[in-house]
C-alpha cells in the first residue's frame, strides 16, 4: 500500500469533533499552567499585590462589601472592586498566602488565552488559532503577570470576551451579537477606571475593516449595556462618599495621570520594552507585518475557517500545494457587502485584526504620560494574532522552522502528555523565579506578635503595600500616620516606619508600585515626632510616639 499525504491515522479520524475543539483550548491552557504553577508560592506580595489582597479580603471579612477600604474608616477610592472581590473571595475561602492570591490571576490568564484563540478561530484555521494560543501562552511578559494581582489581566479578560462577541457577529452575520460585547466593556470598567471604553473604538475600526461599517451603530447598544453594568457601583459610591470619591477616582486616577505629573518614561518606552522582552515572537510579528504590507494573496493553512479540522487536511500535514510555504490557498472569511472582496479578505485575517488592535492600543499608551510595563499587557493578544498567523507562513526553504511548523499544524501533539510531568519536574527542582519574601517585614511582624502589639496601637508609615501585608499577617490594619492625635503621644502607641524612604506617600495614594517616589512637595507628618526606637532592622524601625513640646 502506497502512503500518500492524504493518509490520516485512524485515531484522528475517529476522534469526536468536540474533543478536537476542546484540544484547541486545552493545549495552550496547559502551557499557561506549566509556566505559572511551579513554585507558585515563591516570592512575596510584589508590586501592589499586598494592598489589593488586603483590600479584597476585607471586602469579605468586614466593612462594606461595596466600598473598598485601606482601613475600616479609610475608604479606598482608587480602583473599582470586581477583581478585588474575586481575589478576596479566594483568600477568604482558602486562607491568606501568596499562592492563593495568585491563583485567580492564573485563571484570568487562561481565560484571556482561550478567548484569544476562540476569536482567532472565527477568522482563521484551527492550526492558526493553535499557533496564536501557543505564542500567547509562552509570552514571558504575559504569564509573568500571574505572579501578582493584576487588574490589567482582568480588564483584558473581559475585553477579549467583547472581541469574541464582535468577531462572532461578523462571522455569523448577526449584528445583534455586537451588543453583547458591552457586557465585557462594563465588567472591564469595574476593574480599572474608563480604560475599557477603548474597546468600543477598536471594534468600530474592525467593523469598518471587514466591510461592516453600517453595523457600527450597534456599538451604541454595546455602550449602553456597558454603562448599565458599570454604572450602579459608581453611582453608589458617589451617593455615599460624594465629592471625596469623584475627585479621587476621576480626578487623581484619570485626570492627574492624563496630565502627566507622574510620567518618567519617554514616548519610545513601550517599543524599548517590546524589543527587550518580546523574543522570539518579535521576529514573527515583523514577518507577519511584512506579508501584510506586500498585499499579496496569503496562503491559508489547513481547512477553511470554522470548518473541519486542520489536522485532517493534507495541507496541514505535508509540503504540498502551490503556495510558497507548501500550503493550499483558501479564503480567510467569506464576507458579503460592498468593497473589493480581496480587500475584505485581507481585513478579516488574524494579522489584520491583530495589527489594528495593537496599533490603536500603542497610540493610546504612548500618548498617555503615565507609562508602566503592566499597561502593555493589552498588546499581547494582538501581537500573538500576528505572530501565530505568520509562523505558519515562514518559507519552506527555512529548514529550522520546518519541524515547528509541522508541530503547530498537527495541533501540538504530545503537549498534554508532557505538560504535567514537566511542571512537576520544574516544581521539584530548586529553581529561583523570584526573590524570597521580605525577611525584614517578616521579622517586624514576628516582633509585634512576640510583644503582643495590637494593630490599633500601631500607626504606619509602611506604604500602602506594606500596610496590606500588615493586615494579611496581623489580621487588622495599622492606623494611618496622619491620624496620630495632637498633643504628646501615649507611650503605648507605636509607629512603624519604612526607613528606606518608601511608604512616605499619603495613605490613599496608589503608586502602582511600592517603589514609587514621594509626590513632589508632599510633607511628612513624622518630622514632628521623636521617640525611642523600640525595634529596628535594616529596613524597618518602630518608634514610640512622642510629640515634640
Amino acid at each position: 500500500m502506497i502512503a500518500t499525504p492524504m493518509s490520516t491515522p485512524a485515531a484522528t479520524l475517529s476522534r469526536p469533533p468536540i474533543a478536537r475543539r476542546a484540544r484547541l483550548l486545552i493545549v495552550p491552557a496547559a502551557i499557561v499552567m506549566m509556566c505559572t504553577l511551579p513554585h507558585l508560592d515563591q516570592g512575596d506580595y510584589r508590586k501592589d499585590t499586598g494592598r489589593y489582597a488586603a483590600v479584597g479580603l476585607q471586602l469579605w471579612e468586614g466593612g462594606s462589601f461595596l466600598s473598598p477600604a485601606l482601613h475600616p474608616d479609610n475608604p479606598y477610592f482608587n480602583k473599582p472592586p470586581l477583581a478585588l472581590w474575586i481575589h478576596g473571595l479566594f483568600l477568604h475561602v482558602f486562607g491568606t498566602s501568596v499562592a492563593v492570591a495568585r491563583i485567580p490571576s492564573i485563571l484570568a490568564a487562561i481565560g484571556v488565552t482561550c478567548l484569544t484563540i476562540a476569536t482567532t478561530r472565527r477568522v482563521a484555521t484551527r492550526a492558526e488559532a493553535m499557533a496564536v494560543g501557543v505564542v500567547l501562552a509562552t509570552t514571558v511578559e504575559f504569564f509573568r503577570r500571574t505572579r501578582e494581582i493584576s487588574l490589567d489581566m482582568w480588564q483584558l479578560l473581559f475585553l477579549m470576551f467583547g472581541c469574541w462577541c464582535v468577531v462572532t457577529a461578523i462571522k455569523r452575520e448577526r449584528p445583534a451579537l455586537i451588543v453583547a460585547a458591552g457586557v465585557g466593556v462594563g465588567l472591564a470598567l469595574l476593574c480599572k477606571p474608563l480604560v475599557g471604553l477603548l474597546g468600543i473604538v477598536i471594534w468600530g475600526v474592525w467593523l469598518w475593516q471587514c466591510g461592516r461599517a453600517r453595523w457600527i451603530g450597534w456599538l451604541a447598544g454595546a455602550l449602553a449595556v456597558a454603562i448599565a453594568v458599570a454604572a450602579p457601583w459608581h453611582v453608589y459610591m458617589a451617593s455615599v462618599h460624594g465629592e471625596a470619591f469623584t475627585a479621587r477616582y476621576f480626578g487623581y486616577e484619570v485626570l492627574d495621570r492624563a496630565m502627566g505629573w507622574r510620567s518618567t518614561n519617554g514616548p519610545l518606552y513601550y517599543f524599548i520594552e517590546l524589543g527587550r522582552s518580546y523574543w522570539p515572537w518579535l521576529a514573527a510579528v515583523a514577518w507577519g507585518v511584512w506579508l501584510m504590507i506586500r498585499r499579496t494573496p496569503h496562503p491559508q493553512v489547513g481547512e477553511r475557517p470554522g470548518e473541519g479540522d486542520g489536522s485532517t487536511n493534507a495541507a496541514s500535514h505535508g509540503e504540498t500545494g502551490n503556495a510558497s510555504d507548501g500550503s493550499t490557498l483558501t479564503p480567510t472569511l467569506s464576507l458579503k457587502g460592498r468593497g473589493s472582496r480581496a480587500a475584505r479578505l485581507r481585513a478579516a485575517t488574524p494579522v489584520a485584526l491583530g495589527l489594528s488592535w495593537t496599533l490603536i492600543w500603542l497610540v493610546v499608551l504612548i500618548a498617555f504620560p503615565d507609562k508602566k510595563t503592566n499597561y502593555a499587557l493589552v498588546l499581547y493578544p494582538g501581537l500573538s494574532m500576528i505572530a501565530g498567523w505568520a509562523l505558519l507562513r515562514v518559507p519552506a526553504s527555512l529548514k529550522a522552522m520546518r519541524l515547528p511548523r509541522l508541530w503547530l499544524r498537527e495541533g501540538c501533539p504530545h503537549v498534554l502528555k508532557i505538560a504535567a510531568p514537566a511542571a512537576v519536574v520544574i516544581a521539584v527542582l530548586p529553581l529561583k523565579f523570584q526573590d524570597p519574601p521580605d525577611k525584614q517585614m517578616q521579622a517586624l511582624m514576628q516582633w509585634m506578635r512576640d510583644e503582643h502589639v495590637e494593630p490599633g496601637q500601631t500607626y504606619s508609615r509602611l506604604g500602602n503595600n506594606g500596610d496590606g501585608q500588615f493586615y494579611l499577617r496581623m489580621g487588622a490594619w495599622p492606623m494611618p500616620a496622619a491620624w496620630i492625635p495632637e498633643g504628646r503621644g501615649d507611650a503605648s502607641l507605636l509607629i512603624a516606619v519604612n526607613r528606606s524612604g518608601k511608604g512616605r506617600r499619603d495613605a490613599t495614594d496608589d503608586d502602582d508600585s511600592d517603589d514609587a517616589t514621594p509626590r513632589a512637595g508632599a510633607g511628612d507628618p513624622l518630622d514632628a515626632y521623636t521617640g525611642e526606637a523600640v525595634y529596628e532592622n535594616p529596613r524597618y524601625v518602630v518608634y514610640r510616639v512622642n510629640r515634640n513640646p
